[in-house]
């Protein structure tokens, strides 16, 4: 996601074409920021992933599963 912001920013900045440019900036720290945001929520909750444990996915017992990151980046 942030290649494709990246390459849009650089399109427009090569182009001349402000919009593509700023589209192209705004996504990639879009997609940047909603990584750091996800992390930061994996680290407080420590979900398990499905396949640890019971498959009951338990909240604050080591796990990175929760939220999605792609989810969270698209």
């Amino acid at each position: 996601m942030v290649a494709g912001g990246g390459g849009m920013y650089l399109y427009g900045r090569l182009g001349g074409n402000e919009h593509a440019r700023e589209s192209g900036l705004l996504s990639s720290e879009a997609a940047i920021d909603s990584v750091i945001v996800s992390e930061v929520i994996k680290l407080a909750t420590q979900r398990q992933r499905p396949n640890e444990g019971n498959g009951q996915g338990h909240f604050w017992v080591g796990g990175s599963s929760f939220p999605s990151q792609h989810a969270a980046v698209a």
